[in-house]
């Protein structure tokens, strides 16, 4: 899968400086902190995501609902 590049304008000055102590204390350059950081923020939305399922399974179990286009038809159909 090819890479792609980004371009984030108008950063707070403090933000970057932030940034790049964050990762000078992790050993890295700038550019591989926020490469990090954003693959991060992706896997936790992801992970977020199959946790909220997980949670929902849980609850639900093996229970089964109406189909919900059949009750509004017959709702209409009144």
């Amino acid at each position: 899968m090819p890479t792609t590049q980004v371009l984030v304008r108008n950063i707070d000055p403090n933000v970057v400086d932030q940034l790049k102590e964050r990762a000078k204390g992790n050993g890295h350059s700038l550019q591989v902190e926020l490469r990090l950081i954003l693959i991060n923020a992706a896997k936790m939305r992801r992970s977020a995501l199959l946790a909220q399922i997980e949670y929902a399974e849980k609850i639900f179990g093996d229970q089964e609902f109406p189909d919900s286009v059949k009750l509004i038809r017959e709702d209409r159909d009144r």
